[in-house]
């Protein structure tokens, strides 16, 4: 969660609070770093795009790789398909199993992540949730699971 958040918390300040509006165009996995304590810092920003008064200004290193797009969009398809009602089909197992302390609660939260992430990931910009919407959403989740495990 403090991950997700720390990364909702950069991309929020990059397209809504820094004075030119910057989308990074190459999030993933590798270029995520997280420091001594432990805090997510984005990275790699070859491929940028300063949004800037009606005009998009385009810094990139790689042409998009229709391929790619085409994986990402099916795992995304396959996930909404799964989500609400089969959730362990997508979590991994050992993380999710019935008779678990908190089952429901878990549940609960990793469907609330899910939808999140496919809100993330809608092909329409106008569907898509903004930096601001998806830090607001994980910031409930984190406090819900707190309380879920009696830690509020």
């Amino acid at each position: 969660m403090n991950v997700m958040i720390d990364l909702a918390s950069a991309l929020e300040y990059l397209h809504h609070t820094y004075s030119i509006p910057v989308v990074h165009c190459d999030l993933k996995p590798s270029n995520v770093l997280l420091n001594e304590d432990m805090v997510a810092c984005v990275t790699d920003f070859g491929a940028v795009k300063i949004l800037t008064g009606g005009e998009n200004t385009a810094y990139t290193n790689d042409s998009s790789n229709i391929w790619l797009y085409l994986q990402q969009t099916r795992l995304r398809n396959w996930v909404k398909s799964c989500a609400p009602n089969a959730v362990s089909q997508v979590v991994e197992a050992n993380l999710l199993k019935p008779g678990y302390q908190h089952f429901a609660e878990k549940l609960e939260g990793i469907t609330s992540i899910m939808r999140v992430a496919i809100g993330c990931t809608e092909d329409s910009p106008r569907d898509k949730m903004n930096a601001i919407d998806v830090l607001a959403a994980l910031k409930k989740i984190k406090v819900q699971r707190l309380t879920y495990c009696g830690a509020t």
